[in-house]
């Protein structure tokens, strides 16, 4: 929702050749977002090679890219970090804890639809730390945002000498500095 279909297009082609990534505009790309090839039969470690071939080449072709790669398996995660890789998701990971936490707390799936989907309800947000919040506590602001504005914390990103740094349920006491991001669960309405 919210995309203008005349502005998608599907090229064929061999996202490990650097001739496919340039005609895709990948130079000129803000983002990048590789999910493992699945179309032709291979095996998972194949599958993640052809990630990490594609991901070190769009890396090389545009530095300053944001780069999600989906891999089946953790084992590439460290080569991909080290070459600039901003984000790696393992989905059967994740499905794997969310139908073991499923199974030990019913009505979890329901939480994890809303919030993992942008079709209703709730979602994740961030939220750059406005002027007024800084220097307060982590613990002073929670309820302010929740009565004010219906959101809840989730977590604090703060920029660190080796990047971003994301904390998941803060302690109160953490005082907010300028510059930090506020993750954030609330309604596009509340922001």
């Amino acid at each position: 929702e919210g995309v203008r279909h005349e502005l998608l297009y599907h090229l064929a082609g061999d996202p490990t050749r650097v001739s496919i990534l340039q005609q895709a505009g990948i130079p000129r790309a803000a983002s990048a977002v590789l999910l493992a090839d699945s179309l032709v039969p291979r095996s998972d470690q194949d599958r993640d090679a052809r990630t990490v071939l594609t991901a070190l080449t769009i890396e090389k072709l545009a530095p300053g890219i944001f780069t999600v790669a989906e891999l089946t398996s953790r084992d590439n995660e460290p080569l991909l970090k080290m070459h600039g890789v901003e984000e790696i998701v393992v989905a059967d990971e994740y499905s794997a804890v969310i139908l073991g936490s499923a199974s030990r707390n019913r009505g979890l799936v329901r939480v994890l639809d809303e919030i993992l989907t942008s079709r209703y309800g709730n979602t994740l947000h961030k939220v750059r730390a406005e002027a007024a919040w800084i220097g307060r506590t982590v613990g002073d602001l929670i309820p302010e945002l929740k009565l004010r504005r219906e959101m809840i914390v989730m977590g604090l990103e703060r920029d660190g000498a080796d990047g971003p740094r994301i904390q998941v349920n803060p302690p109160s006491s953490t005082p907010i500095e300028e510059g930090d991001l506020l993750l954030v669960l609330s309604d596009q309405g509340s922001l």
